[in-house]
């Protein structure tokens, strides 16, 4: 059974953006907190890591459209391509 992602508090989301300097972690851009949308996102991919994912380092401000969301297409779709060679060379 996959672990269940915790909800961040609004305190934990502001105090992730001033850790990390409010900068978008995938574009390298300042996020203006209060204009933009923006997204807690995990560096590398909380289904690879499961629970030890959700880490200060790991866990980092992000754009919500554009770079949040092509990020996670991404990554979905080379969490398949994994799982497909996985599974072809098991037999």
């Amino acid at each position: 059974m996959a672990d269940r992602r915790p909800s961040l508090s609004d305190r934990d989301r502001a105090r992730l953006f001033k850790l990390h300097g409010g900068v978008c972690h995938i574009c390298g851009e300042k996020i203006d907190g209060t204009r933009e949308a923006w997204d807690v996102e995990h560096v590398i991919p909380r289904n690879l890591l499961g629970r030890f994912a959700d880490t200060d380092e790991n866990m980092r401000p992000a754009h919500r459209k554009g770079c949040h969301s092509e990020k996670s297409k991404r990554d979905a779709a080379n969490l398949a391509k994994a799982v497909r060679r996985e599974h072809r060379h098991m037999g």
